[in-house]
């Protein structure tokens, strides 16, 4: 292997932790009360794709749904923690309120359902 070669490795899992550390830095803005817009991270590269209806990059309620299907219950703010470090990324200065509008959107359609607790699940019907 040539030394440009592990170079370019080195540099591109360089990139992959530096990525990482910033979701990290996001979620922890939001922890503090903050937002992942005033932490100054923006760029995820690695954030998870899923399509929307127009082919772009994950929307805000499929990627509710990706992250509710793989953590099971959550509140809001949970949900919007582990989205932050899934890679979601938004504009919004107030990330919990994005992820609000949409839990209450998808809970209208009947795809989520609310638990006693506060937080949120698919909603599966009885007996499937």
């Amino acid at each position: 292997m040539s030394d440009d070669t592990i170079l370019a490795e080195i540099d591109q899992r360089i990139a992959d932790l530096e990525a990482e550390a910033n979701r990290y830095r996001a979620a922890a803005a939001l922890l503090r009360g903050g937002s992942a817009a005033t932490s100054g991270v923006r760029s995820k590269p690695n954030r998870r794709q899923a399509p929307r209806s127009n082919g772009g990059p994950t929307s805000t309620m499929s990627m509710v749904q990706s992250v509710l299907a793989e953590h099971g219950p959550l509140t809001i703010r949970n949900l919007a923690e582990q989205m932050i470090v899934d890679g979601w990324d938004t504009q919004s200065d107030v990330p919990t309120n994005t992820v609000r509008t949409a839990v209450g959107r998808l809970t209208e359609r009947g795809v989520l359902s609310r638990h006693d607790d506060g937080s949120y699940k698919l909603f599966h019907p009885e007996g499937q």
